[in-house]
């Protein structure tokens, strides 16, 4: 892990809102996921290489499982599914990553599932 020198009191002083905008452009340029589908298998890949699988067609029994959560919080519906799924190892992996992240992870699986979802509604309704 990279040192950083502690910040002093005209680093504080001088702090604006230009540099948050800054290191948040510089945090989301770190949190790039990637993903490919194959064979119904959403396979995401982190920034470190790290690639996780998931399946897109997923039963009924696991969505209300993630539907009964407390919340909206995307890591630990990511993190349920995989358990659910007996997927412990990638757990694992993903428990090496960021906060941000494995957020971002989960809301390009959940995204992508959702638009799957949609256009088999929208198949069946045509």
């Amino acid at each position: 892990m990279a040192t950083t020198k502690k910040p002093t009191a005209a680093d504080f002083d001088n702090w604006t809102d230009q540099d948050d905008d800054a290191v948040i452009a510089k945090i989301v340029s770190e949190t790039k996921i990637q993903h490919v589908v194959r064979g119904g298998v959403y396979y995401g890949r982190f920034p470190d290489g790290t690639v996780v699988d998931l399946p897109l067609k997923l039963r009924l029994a696991q969505l209300s499982e993630l539907q009964s959560l407390d919340g909206d919080d995307p890591v630990e519906q990511i993190t349920l599914l995989l358990k659910g799924l007996g997927n412990d190892a990638a757990v694992e992996e993903i428990q090496k990553q960021s906060i941000p992240l494995i957020a971002v992870f989960a809301n390009d699986f959940f995204d992508l599932l959702n638009r799957a979802t949609l256009a088999s509604v929208g198949e069946l309704a045509g």
